[in-house]
């Protein structure tokens, strides 16, 4: 028994060893290994836009974007620029599979990068989807793979920038809301009343304004021009500012639905 073992430790020594040594030694099967590697390596996909979002807000919407294509966040995420994302079967190494196999099941990384881009309001989203280094893909399905990661990639860019509209659409809205309620307030303070003010309390101001700035009040009155001019602009900012009171409070004046700023004492249509 020992002397077959020594016999194989010799054989081992000098003539597995040497042989294997001068195979890998070979040019030929080291540039046919690092093409297998480079191939490997390079099964990805990447993309770059510029996103008409914050970048808190871009970071966001990549992170729904991908939970809803099944992915997973990984725990060594960087939620200050970035975060990487996960999904399939780990199970599964190389392609083609032992079994049937769906591409949402073929193990596959997404990074995504994001930086400020020329305002805090916009945001360069940089994308990488990748098939993980350890599956091993046939050649045949190599553009299987590099086509399903194309369409991924493409599909994430473009609900991206459909979720940055329709957040542009509501920043749009709210600063037309807030401007709206702008020029209502400043066409309260005109007839001295607050937010709080009702229809009506608007109905008994403007009558007090007209009482008080009305230009005919100065007939027959000794009243220096300057002061009657000064009453009739008043009486023409009263008057355009009841205007639009008016077409926001009630219904059946304006567009149809009162100026939500108003609390609910509602008042007469009058």
């Amino acid at each position: 028994m020992a002397d077959l073992l020594a016999m194989f430790l010799v054989l081992l020594t000098f003539a597995v060893v040497p042989l294997f040594t001068a195979i890998w030694g070979c040019r030929a099967v080291r540039k046919w290994y690092q093409r297998l590697c480079a191939k490997r390596d390079a099964l990805e996909w990447k993309a770059a836009t510029l996103v008409p979002v914050s970048l808190p807000v871009a970071l966001a919407g990549i992170g729904r974007i991908l939970y809803h294509g099944g992915y997973d966040v990984l725990k060594d995420q960087n939620e200050e620029y970035g975060a990487i994302y996960w999904r399939g079967d780990w199970n599964i190494t190389r392609l083609p599979a032992a079994r049937k196999v769906g591409w949402s099941e073929v193990p596959v990384f997404a990074s995504a990068c994001c930086y400020v881009g020329d305002t805090e309001d916009e945001t360069v989203v940089c994308l990488k989807f990748d098939v993980a280094s350890f599956v091993r893909v046939s050649p045949r399905l190599r553009e299987f793979c590099l086509g399903h990661l194309k369409d991924e990639c493409d599909r994430t860019v473009a609900s991206l920038m459909s979720a940055a509209e329709k957040v542009a659409e509501r920043e749009a809205e709210r600063a037309r809301s807030e401007t709206e309620a702008a020029a209502c307030d400043a066409d309260l303070a005109t007839l001295a009343l607050g937010r709080d003010a009702s229809w009506e309390s608007v109905k008994a101001a403007y009558r007090d304004c007209c009482m008080k700035y009305h230009p005919d009040r100065f007939g027959g009155q000794h009243v220096p021009p300057h002061l009657v001019d000064l009453a009739v602009t008043r009486f023409k900012e009263v008057n355009a500012a009841y205007r639009r009171l008016k077409d926001r409070m009630v219904p059946s004046n304006g567009c149809g639905s009162p100026w939500t700023a108003v609390p609910p004492n509602g008042g007469s249509s009058n």
